[in-house]
C-alpha cells in the first residue's frame, strides 16, 4: 500500500511538472507573439508615417537606381519651386500633426530628429537641399559624376524674352538642361561641358513682362553648375514663376558599396528609433 502511494505521488509530480513546463512554454510563446505583434504594429506606424512622406510633401519621385557601366539615379520629380512655397514649413506642419493628433489617436509617442527637406546620395555624399525657390546640390566628390540631365517644367505662359547659355569648357561634366512649358513644348534645350571648379554662367531663360509692364515684374528660370562657394555645386532656381523638376538624372562612376538615399532624419516611435531611408539598392 505504501508502495502504491509512493508511486501515485511520483506520477502526480511528473504530471504536475509536465503541466508546469507546458504552462511556461505557453506563456513564453504568448510573450513572443505579443512582442512580434508589437513589432509589427510599430512597423505599421513607421510605414504609415514615412511611406511617401517625402514624395507627397516635397513632390519627389525616384524612378530607379540602376547600375551598368555607370550608376544612374533617376528622378521623375525632384521638387516644386516658387515664391509661394515653404518647403521647411510643409515639413514642420506634417511633423506637428504626427507628434500631436496622430500620436494621440493611436496612443503612441512619436518624435523626429532633423526632419528637413534634404537628403544625401551615399556613398558619393551628394547633398540635396530643397529650398523654396531653388534646389542646391553639393557634390564634394564631383569627380565621380559623369553627367547630369535636368528638365524643368514652368507654369509661365508669357512669351520668352531672352536666353543665356554657359560657354563650352574643354574639360568638364556634361550638363543637359531643358525648360518646358506645361503644355509639353520645349522652349530651351542646351548641353554643355562644365568645369566644376569654375564660376560658370547659367543656363537661363527669361520671359517678357506683362502688358502693360509692371515694375519688377519679370520671371526667369536658370541652372548653373560649378564653383559658387564650393566646387561641384549645382543650383536650380526660379524667379516669379513656378518650376517643377520633372527629370533629374545623375550618372556616377560605379562604387563598390551599395547606393543609399539617406535623409539623415530619425523617426522614433515609443522606444524604437529608425533612420528614414528614401531608397537603397
Amino acid at each position: 500500500m505504501n508502495k502504491r502511494g509512493f508511486l501515485f505521488t511520483i506520477i502526480s509530480l511528473i504530471v504536475l511538472i509536465s503541466i508546469l513546463v507546458y504552462v511556461i512554454a505557453y506563456q513564453n510563446r504568448i510573450k513572443k507573439f505579443n512582442e512580434l505583434d508589437n513589432l509589427n504594429t510599430l512597423r505599421y506606424y513607421e510605414d504609415d508615417i514615412v511611406n511617401k512622406a517625402y514624395t507627397d510633401l516635397l513632390n519627389i519621385n525616384l524612378v530607379n537606381i540602376s547600375k551598368n557601366s555607370n550608376t544612374l539615379i533617376n528622378f521623375s520629380k525632384l521638387g516644386l519651386y516658387s515664391g509661394n512655397r515653404n518647403q521647411q514649413g510643409i515639413m514642420n506642419n506634417y511633423r506637428t500633426f504626427v507628434i500631436g493628433d496622430y500620436s494621440r489617436l493611436n496612443n503612441i509617442n512619436v518624435s523626429f530628429n532633423n526632419f528637413a527637406p534634404e537628403f544625401f546620395i551615399r556613398p558619393y555624399n551628394s547633398k540635396f537641399i530643397l529650398g523654396n525657390i531653388n534646389l542646391t546640390v553639393f557634390n564634394p566628390n564631383y569627380t565621380q559624376i559623369q553627367r547630369i540631365n535636368i528638365d524643368i517644367t514652368v507654369n509661365e505662359t508669357l512669351d520668352t524674352d531672352n536666353s543665356q547659355k554657359p560657354s563650352q569648357d574643354p574639360v568638364g561634366i556634361p550638363i543637359k538642361v531643358r525648360f518646358i512649358r506645361k503644355s509639353g513644348t520645349v522652349i530651351y534645350d542646351e548641353d554643355r561641358n562644365q568645369d566644376a571648379t569654375e564660376n560658370n554662367a547659367p543656363f537661363r531663360l527669361s520671359f517678357k513682362t506683362s502688358n502693360p509692364p509692371i515694375q519688377h515684374d519679370f520671371s526667369e528660370v536658370n541652372v548653373k553648375f560649378g564653383n559658387y562657394g564650393q566646387n561641384g555645386m549645382l543650383i536650380v532656381s526660379v524667379n516669379n514663376l513656378e518650376g517643377e523638376i520633372t527629370r533629374f538624372e545623375i550618372y556616377y562612376n560605379n562604387a563598390n558599396s551599395r547606393i543609399v538615399i539617406d535623409t539623415e532624419s530619425n523617426l522614433k516611435i515609443n522606444d524604437k528609433e529608425t533612420r528614414i531611408i528614401l531608397a537603397q539598392e
